[in-house]
């Protein structure tokens, strides 16, 4: 058999941002899609816009992270995304 006595036992303290106000807390995860069977990440916003070849890429911004995680994906990969339609009604369709 165990036994532990109470003493050895550690008293659950709740996660709190002001203990450690020096570390930055974790990036987002990936929310995984069991149907596609791929990560996807939550788009926060297009930044830009930009012509290739025949068709258009969007620099996209993710939720939770930096600028310097923004990426450039074609069109076709943001089809029936909220933030592209933002994006196209303030600039005028592409």
């Amino acid at each position: 058999t165990c036994s532990i006595t109470p003493s050895k036992l550690v008293h659950f303290c709740k996660n709190d941002g002001e203990l450690f106000p020096s570390r930055e807390a974790p990036e987002s995860r990936p929310i995984f899609t069991p149907d596609k069977g791929r990560d996807e990440f939550l788009t926060e916003k297009i930044v830009e816009s930009r012509r290739r070849g025949r068709g258009w890429q969007y620099l996209v911004s993710y939720v939770g992270f930096g600028p310097g995680h923004d990426e450039w994906l074609a069109s076709k990969k943001l089809e029936e995304n909220a933030a592209l339609e933002v994006w196209l009604t303030g600039n005028g369709s592409d």
